[in-house]
């Protein structure tokens, strides 16, 4: 079966819509950045997996892209961003002590394990993200959970947008745009418009697979000089060429 790598370089186009994104997070890691680095030239030179790389969008999006279409396929890693996917998607994750399926819904406090498990996006929106330098929306204490009782209403009838525009402003549709995977501008829904791709989100439809067809059919050409190498090199393995 075959599997992907998807490797981004350092624009990501959610900078512009907050400069600040990721603002400190390869500050003095310059080992580990090398050593993805490394990796990632080892994979493109010899050709070992199929390699995807697709300007201005990061690797979780084209990961988050393939498993929309490939709801079958397990994912590993270590990002959380991927509990937002529909349909359940089985994710072996990394929690710092083991590897394990799906747990970390359960690790989170008790006030904020409904919000996760019922619209895992909608978390990340309220929460933010320290490691991405996103800002927490979520009031703390007693009015959190009162925030979040509210919301989890408007959410069940398909308005969730008016509220968290209501309440934060312009704010919650940037944090939108930061956290959601795929990257949002690649929805049909009017991309041009962040109301309507706002809307389009809020209603259930921005994870429907035809939003999606443009980048998945872009990832495939970019894999192909990389597959057609791994499907030769087994051919000779079997002595067919």
């Amino acid at each position: 079966k075959d599997v992907a790598i998807a490797a981004v370089d350092s624009k990501s186009v959610r900078k512009q819509l907050y400069p600040d994104y990721k603002k400190y997070r390869n500050v003095d890691k310059d080992a580990v950045l090398e050593m993805v680095w490394s990796l990632r030239r080892e994979v493109e030179n010899d050709k070992l997996l199929p390699l995807c790389q697709i300007d201005g969008l990061e690797a979780d999006d084209l990961v988050a892209c393939w498993q929309i279409f490939n709801p079958d396929d397990v994912i590993v890693g270590v990002d959380k961003d991927f509990f937002q996917l529909p349909n359940e998607p089985d994710i072996f994750y990394h929690n710092m002590k083991s590897f394990d399926f799906n747990p970390f819904v359960e690790h989170l406090p008790n006030y904020v394990q409904e919000l996760a498990s019922q619209n895992f996006a909608l978390y990340q929106i309220l929460l933010g993200d320290v490691a991405d330098n996103i800002p927490r929306l979520l009031a703390k204490g007693k009015q959190g959970k009162q925030q979040i009782e509210e919301v989890l209403k408007y959410d069940d009838f398909g308005e969730v947008d008016c509220w968290l525009l209501d309440n934060f402003g312009e704010q919650a549709k940037i944090n939108a745009g930061l956290v959601l995977l795929p990257f949002y501008t690649y929805c049909d829904f009017d991309i041009y418009t962040f109301n309507d791709w706002f809307e389009c989100w809020a209603l259930g439809h921005y994870y429907d697979q035809g939003n999606w067809q443009r980048l998945y059919l872009k990832m495939q050409q970019c894999m192909l000089p990389n597959r057609v190498k791994q499907d030769v090199e087994t051919l000779k393995m079997f002595s067919l060429v």
